[in-house]
């Protein structure tokens, strides 16, 4: 987002799914405001690396990173890494529109920040109703992406939790809770609009696809 001050509307100046070489990468950014960065196992390394040039050259930027590599015990960690601002654990989408859109930090859920000496980490809370969470695909968010020459792969969520505890199991941070689910229309203009993009493969984020015998 590029903004001046506290960022009220933010404006997506792009997204970033290619590991380009980190000069390379960093030369895309513009005077960022706020830089997000999704966390899995294959780009973690990468993305601290790169969140560390980001600040350095932009030291008022706000790095804010989430996903299932982001610790929950954080404490160590976050103090390790100080050039991240924010870090958003669990379901990331009410609390990272709330940090965008000026809230104060120690009201919103389900984040850890540093203040001061300390890092503080808010309660998590689940969100009531999934519905009320747009989905990417069919807001268009992904119509203009830049994916020439890449095969591409899209994920889809039929629910969201999980009613057991699997001690073998890293799906994500809402295991033993109650599964909600995602209304079917919803689902289905997701998949139609993966065949109208000619996306190849579709991936089912569900920690238990099918468990709903309807």
């Amino acid at each position: 987002a590029e903004s001046q001050g506290v960022v009220t509307r933010s404006q997506l100046s792009g997204i970033f799914f290619l590991k380009k070489p980190l000069q390379e990468a960093l030369d895309k950014f513009k005077n960022p405001n706020v830089v997000g960065f999704s966390n899995y196992a294959w780009n973690g390394n990468y993305n601290l690396a790169l969140s560390r040039l980001i600040k350095e050259r932009y030291p008022n930027c706000t790095i804010i990173f989430g996903g299932p590599e982001t610790p929950d015990d954080c404490e160590e960690w976050l103090k390790k890494e100080s050039h991240i601002d924010i870090l958003v654990h669990q379901e990331g989408e009410r609390a990272f529109t709330d940090i965008l859109s000026g809230k104060e930090l120690s009201e919103i859920p389900n984040i850890s920040f540093s203040d001061g000496n300390k890092v503080v980490t808010n309660m998590s809370v689940r969100l009531p109703q999934l519905d009320d969470v747009p989905s990417p695909y069919l807001v268009g968010l992904f119509d203009n992406l830049d994916h020439e020459g890449y095969v591409l792969n899209a994920i889809i969520e039929t629910d969201r939790g999980c009613p057991f505890k699997c001690t073998f199991c890293d799906w994500g941070g809402v295991t033993f809770s109650k599964v909600k689910r995602f209304n079917l229309e919803k689902i289905f203009g997701e998949i139609e609009w993966a065949g109208k993009n000619k996306v190849e493969m579709i991936q089912s984020a569900d920690a238990n696809f099918g468990i709903f015998k309807e």
